[in-house]
């Protein structure tokens, strides 16, 4: 592990070494025992990571054809969406899926629906949650020692993607699927050890695995409210803001009211010798979760000056940034459940730099790194403060009581 860092990838990395090692032991087992058909009792945890069977065998000729489910599994592997889920990626070396997968466990496929498939890959986003069993035992040092654990939650999985091929039995494969993941909690294969954590510097070990995305899935929805809804009032808060900052008779004095639209950094305290003027476009989410969102700060425009004189030209100006950071959402129902609320917990707030656009920026010059630096400060911090001031920081709001539009829906 590394002291002051995120230690995701090591986590990772760590999660992922056991689930090839249960494999392999996996593995081997079934190069020692297996028939060729489905497992006895005794035998089917031990092979639940290398082979599935979901069916009943013909009696006379067997054949893994009578099964409605077969498959044999190559290496699994967990990759971290954010601190709540995973994409749990299974890589299906052979197998087959019969089409009737409504039909009963108990009776024997008919091969007629049975649809063979090899080499592919099938993906479902699993919530997990981290537990510990704390302790004391002088033999691992003194004081409380914890050992962390991450608890996959295999019956809340959902499949995401499967192999092109398989597109056409998808729903069939959902099915089978679930009564695998089943197994495989049987089979305890749903707890895995985190990073040991027994030196004696008592330093906690830090592991973020939200900050450490790099990728973000569809997720069309947090707390059952739509992301395009949730955009939409986003834009209408920015709307109103430009209004107020566009006004007949000048900008609105209420800089916090205006803040969606367009921002100063004279117009906060601080000893930087470094300035700048930003006009805004209408903020927006990406949902990593349901309980996590990366928030796009737009940047229509964005002069830097090295003094408070905004009067003369600046000294560099850039377009079309977008200032990306982590941020957990908290779901509110008030007034006996007619008022629904989601707000940032801004406190929560963590930069993405692999989610930020910043074109026209040049790496190797130092005068840019130092602009870039102090205006991703602010956005980090003295904005987050200015955007809670005026209520910004709710994403949406909803009462059932508002009235009707003519066309049936609510103001």
């Amino acid at each position: 592990m590394c002291f002051g860092e995120n230690n995701a990838p090591q986590a990772a990395h760590y999660l992922n070494a056991q689930l090839i090692a249960l494999w392999e032991n996996s593995q081997g087992c079934v190069s020692r025992h297996t028939t060729g058909l489905q497992p006895d009792a005794n035998y089917k945890y031990c092979f639940s990571l290398s082979e599935y069977y979901y069916g009943k065998h013909r009696r006379g000729q067997a054949s893994k054809a009578d099964m409605l489910f077969y498959a044999s599994f190559d290496k699994p592997k967990l990759d971290f969406i954010c601190n709540h889920d995973a994409v749990f990626r299974l890589y299906l070396k052979e197998g087959h899926y019969n089409t009737e997968f409504t039909k009963s466990a108990n009776n024997p496929a008919n091969v007629e629906y049975n649809r063979a498939f090899a080499k592919v890959e099938v993906a479902l986003r699993v919530p997990f949650t981290v537990t510990g069993i704390r302790g004391q035992d002088l033999k691992l040092g003194e004081g409380d020692n914890v050992i962390n654990l991450l608890v996959l939650e295999f019956e809340k999985a959902r499949l995401v993607s499967v192999s092109r091929e398989l597109e056409a039995g998808r729903e069939a494969l959902a099915f089978y699927l679930g009564h695998y993941l089943k197994l495989l909690k049987s089979a305890g294969h749903h707890v895995l050890f985190s990073l040991p954590d027994f030196d004696d510097d008592r330093r906690r070990v830090t592991i973020d695995f939200s900050a450490n995305g790099q990728a973000l899935l569809d997720v069309d929805e947090i707390y059952g409210i739509s992301v395009e809804k949730i955009n939409t009032y986003l834009s209408s808060s920015w709307l109103k803001a430009a209004m107020l900052a566009s006004g007949r008779n000048g900008p609105s004095a209420d800089r916090a009211a205006i803040s969606l639209s367009e921002y100063r950094s004279t117009w906060v305290l601080g000893d930087s010798n470094v300035h700048f003027s930003v006009k805004l476009g209408a903020p927006r989410i990406r949902a990593l979760c349901e309980q996590e969102v990366v928030l796009y700060f737009v940047i229509d425009e964005v002069l830097f000056y090295d003094s408070a004189d905004f009067s003369g030209a600046p000294k560099q100006k850039f377009n079309n940034w977008e200032i990306a950071v982590l941020v957990n959402v908290v779901h509110q129902k008030e007034e006996e459940g007619n008022v629904t609320r989601c707000k940032l917990d801004l406190n929560t707030v963590r930069f993405m730099r692999q989610f930020c656009e910043f074109p026209g920026f040049d790496q190797a010059n130092e005068e840019s790194i130092r602009y870039v630096t102090r205006l991703v400060d602010f956005f980090t911090s003295d904005y987050l403060d200015v955007l809670e001031s005026a209520q910004y920081h709710t994403i949406y709001h909803y009462d059932v009581r508002w009235p009707k539009l003519s066309g049936g829906e609510r103001l």
